[in-house]
């Protein structure tokens, strides 16, 4: 395992410290911890891309389009945009 070492200003310093307590663990466990799941969410190029070419394929096709959803979407406008009495 590498080794980082970060300056925090004292307010994200102390912060980290009392998460660190909730969560019972070591103030860098939980600093690994959550750099770990940021970059798991992060999308990687190879993501976007793959999403990119979904979305050109699916385009107004059926795949993009659903039904009851325009419908219900279509019926809202109508009721929200009618003369109220």
């Amino acid at each position: 395992m590498k080794s980082v070492v970060l300056t925090l200003p004292d307010d994200v310093h102390t912060a980290v410290e009392r998460a660190a307590q909730l969560e019972r663990k070591a103030a860098p466990e939980l600093i690994v911890d959550v750099v770990a799941n940021w970059l798991a969410t992060r999308a990687t190029p190879d993501t976007e891309r793959q999403l990119t070419e979904y979305v050109q394929v699916v385009a107004g096709t059926m795949d993009d389009i659903d039904p009851d959803l325009e419908t219900a979407g279509i019926e809202s406008l109508l009721e929200n945009t009618q003369p109220q009495p």
